[in-house]
């Protein structure tokens, strides 16, 4: 093809067609799944706050991705593990998979919502179960990955005392 173009005639045969086909199939459904994904952090924070917008109480939140971006575009307030300003009464909501997430002291938070959404079922741009991480190889080695993909899950708790003191992530990666 590179020869054929220097030389000004330009002639795809439909054999090269055929064989570039299944790539471009293939990278239409990869986006396809990655833009269903990122629907689902929308659609969960468009669903919480529609289902707290009367509450008196700060909705935090911890998980970043696309749910960071349209959560404090709600009025949601990021969960600083360090700094933690949690009053009683106020909401906390925990993007399953995140990365780095914030362990919540026992006893401190009770369980009032779950909001489950499905997204692509069978590939996935950013899947733990899955080993694909297109976005970030925390969460394995492939871009993309083939296979059963768990819905996204987001859990609404809300603290039953105040959390001022730091908090501990769940788990540390040490290097």
């Amino acid at each position: 093809m590179e020869r054929r173009a220097a030389s000004g005639v330009l002639n795809i045969r439909w054999t090269t067609r055929w064989a570039i086909a299944p790539a471009a199939v293939l990278a239409l459904l990869v986006a396809w799944a990655d833009q269903d994904l990122a629907s689902t952090s929308r659609e969960a924070a468009v669903r919480l706050a529609a289902q707290f917008e009367h509450k008196p109480r700060a909705v935090w939140f911890q998980g970043h991705w696309g749910f960071q971006y349209y959560a404090q575009r709600l009025g949601f307030i990021p969960l600083d593990y360090r700094h933690p300003a949690i009053k009683e009464g106020d909401l906390i909501v925990k993007a399953e998979g995140i990365s780095n997430p914030i362990a919540l002291p026992e006893g401190s938070v009770e369980l009032v919502s779950d909001v489950t959404l499905d997204s692509f079922s069978w590939l996935s741009t950013m899947s733990l179960p899955l080993g694909a991480g297109f976005y970030s190889d925390f969460w394995g080695p492939l871009p993309y990955a083939f296979g059963h993909v768990p819905p996204e899950r987001y859990r609404v708790y809300r603290a039953v005392v105040p959390l001022v003191a730091p908090l501990r992530p769940e788990f540390i990666v040490e290097e």
